[in-house]
């Protein structure tokens, strides 16, 4: 039967932008498990995306189902990626688009004021978001602001399994404060009830949104603006998505801000992470800032830049040489952040290599990083021996095997060293 969607939501123009931001994205990682179809989809981009419509239109359209990986956490709790198909992807960001129209003149007077993660970059923008690192250094610049201010109580705040969590209606009640439509919003609860399923045998939970594709991040904006727009009393307040920073002058100031923020997220639904939340006074509070936070430092690096000079090869050499230390003898990663940054960047070494060649098997939640760095060299012997031994130990997590065997299959795969069978 045919439906009636907002024309902004149907409209060609909609889904050609949709299909540019996802190929735009900066969840790089995501998109790697992708980017082999993106050549073949673009090329007849026009009829599947007009076949797509056609669908959504006449009521057809159902959403496939999704695969969920699992990548380890340096805990070896596993965080759960879920890939969709690139139609649904399409028609996700379809969506999210029409729901960032909406929403942007209220959220965007909390950007870089209170709120730094997710920050739309405007209907008229090939990408979906502003550049995340300028946010990133704007939210550490916010806190040391108000630290120099005489604000040196500091608490963080968590939430447990955030995106796990979201419930499908309370989500919906949420965005149809501003979304009229109730056929679109039916359309986005069924989707995310197809998508965060678990498994053809699972019914459907009526809970989280899929982690990796980039509309996930914004709908969780929507979702924490009510703790945006809360009063705080004196304290400051500074989100970059789920990591909520409160500083004040006073223990009782910021604990009662703390009460505000658990009541609040009681009423969503929602659930503090209480060992990780700390009150503390704070002198340096550099010490308590990342240049870049781990698990996005590896965001949009350079996989094929410009060459290096010698003098930033040196610098990134020392970065990564400060990120390690040893316990025992044995190498360990002090700083995350400090080696995805430098690995992401510096070209193939047989002097790295031997830095870092431990950490193949010791730490299967830096796979990505690894295996990136492993895919730059060319028929390397010793490069395709760690590669090997790390398999070959049986790696827990097939997610880090993957990288791997990605990494071999790229660029160190070596020549037999058997000579052909002549005829």
């Amino acid at each position: 039967m045919p439906t009636h969607y907002p024309a902004e939501f149907l409209n060609p123009a909609n889904f050609r932008l949709a299909w540019e931001r996802v190929i735009r994205g900066s969840n790089s990682q995501y998109k790697a498990f992708f980017s082999y179809l993106f050549p073949s989809y673009e090329f007849a981009h026009q009829t599947i995306l007009r076949d797509l419509i056609t669908e959504i239109r006449l009521g057809i359209y159902q959403p496939s189902a999704a695969v969920t990986v699992f990548i380890p956490k340096p805990s070896r709790i596993l965080r759960p990626i879920t890939l969709l198909s690139l139609n649904d992807q399409v028609v996700y960001q379809a969506i999210a688009n029409v729901i960032a129209n909406k929403f942007y003149p209220s959220l965007r007077r909390y950007y870089r004021v209170s709120t730094f993660g997710a920050l739309y970059a405007g209907r008229n923008s090939q990408f979906f978001y502003r550049p995340w690192k300028q946010d990133y250094r704007a939210f550490n610049g916010a806190v040391s602001r108000a630290h120099a201010d005489g604000n040196n109580i500091l608490a963080d705040f968590d939430l447990v399994s955030f995106f796990d969590l979201i419930d499908h209606q309370v989500l919906r009640g949420v965005l149809a404060r501003r979304v009229k439509s109730g056929e679109l919003l039916d359309l986005l609860v069924d989707c995310l009830g197809h998508w965060t399923q678990g498994g053809p045998n699972v019914r459907k939970r009526g809970h989280g949104i899929p982690q990796g594709p980039e509309p996930s991040a914004f709908l969780a904006e929507v979702f924490l603006h009510e703790f945006d727009t809360a009063k705080y009393g004196r304290v400051k307040y500074l989100r970059y998505v789920d990591d909520i920073k409160l500083l004040g002058k006073t223990f009782a100031a910021v604990r009662r801000a703390l009460l505000r923020l658990d009541l609040h997220s009681k009423s969503l639904g929602l659930v503090p992470q209480a060992q990780k939340i700390e009150i503390k006074r704070v002198e340096d509070i550099e010490d308590e800032l990342r240049n870049l936070p781990s698990s996005i430092a590896g965001l949009g690096s350079p996989t094929g830049s410009r060459p290096l000079s010698k003098s930033t090869k040196r610098r990134l050499e020392r970065i990564l040489k400060a990120a390690l230390g040893r316990v025992k003898g044995e190498v360990v990663v002090k700083d995350e952040t400090r080696l995805k940054f430098a690995l992401y960047r510096l070209p193939s070494s047989a002097r790295v290599l031997k830095l870092i060649h431990t950490l193949f098997r010791a730490r299967p939640d830096l796979s990505g990083v690894l295996g990136h760095y492993a895919s730059g060299f060319a028929s390397n012997l010793r490069c395709a021996e760690i590669l090997h031994n790390a398999l070959k130990a049986d790696p827990v997590f097939d997610a880090a095997a993957g990288d791997y065997v990605l990494a071999l299959d790229r660029s160190v795969t070596c020549p037999p060293k058997t000579s052909p069978v002549k005829t």
